[in-house]
């Protein structure tokens, strides 16, 4: 709540007749916090007890969820490569090694493979998939003969419109009609292309 501030107010006297919102926008940079636990042991009956720390995602990892995501988010929903993320981090008041990031991102590289590997065959099962394609600048391995080294390429998605899924998929940048017929081969339900609903 916020209550006039002016010398000649006296809210004693005053009679009140409504309010309004007033928004304001506030960014806050990213933060970090070491959280220390204090896990106690005992011994009963020759027999040891000792507490439990959270779980973190990955085994032998101080690192929780939240860190890892951080990261992760930088690396690929950015397209961030490592060194900058880990500078990001130490500009930010952490300061994470390269290495010990480049472990966390193989881990979790494991775990995002599994998951896109069974997105592709659920969406196909779903009765109604919208698809689309969309262009995106790629980075070559190696520069073309002209010295380039991008190049402008397709990546595709589909929508089980039932199960609300979404599966985005990439050939080589192809924008050929056998990209979509090969991912959606064994498709038995309504297929659409372009103009969501």
């Amino acid at each position: 709540m916020v209550e006039p501030d002016s010398p000649d107010f006296n809210p004693e006297a005053a009679t009140f007749i409504g309010e309004c919102d007033v928004v304001r926008y506030v960014m806050e940079p990213m933060r970090f916090k070491k959280i220390i636990y204090k896990v106690r042991k005992y011994v009963q009956d020759e027999k040891i007890y000792k507490g439990s720390a959270p779980a973190t995602p990955l085994l032998n990892s101080q690192y929780t969820s939240s860190f890892i995501a951080g990261l992760t988010e930088l690396r690929y929903l950015h397209c961030m490569p490592l060194e900058n993320a880990v500078e990001y981090f130490r500009a930010h008041g952490f300061d994470l090694d390269k290495g010990t990031a480049q472990k966390l991102i193989s881990k979790v590289k494991v775990h995002l493979e599994n998951l896109y590997r069974a997105l592709g065959p659920a969406v196909v099962e779903d009765n109604y998939i919208c698809g689309d394609e969309t262009y995106q600048k790629v980075r070559l391995q190696a520069a073309t003969p002209s010295g380039r080294k991008i190049k402008k390429g397709y990546i595709r998605v589909f929508v089980g419109m039932t199960t609300g899924l979404v599966y985005f998929f990439y050939d080589d940048g192809s924008r050929s009609a056998e990209v979509f017929e090969q991912h959606i081969r064994g498709f038995n339900g309504a297929f659409q292309c372009d103009c969501y609903p």
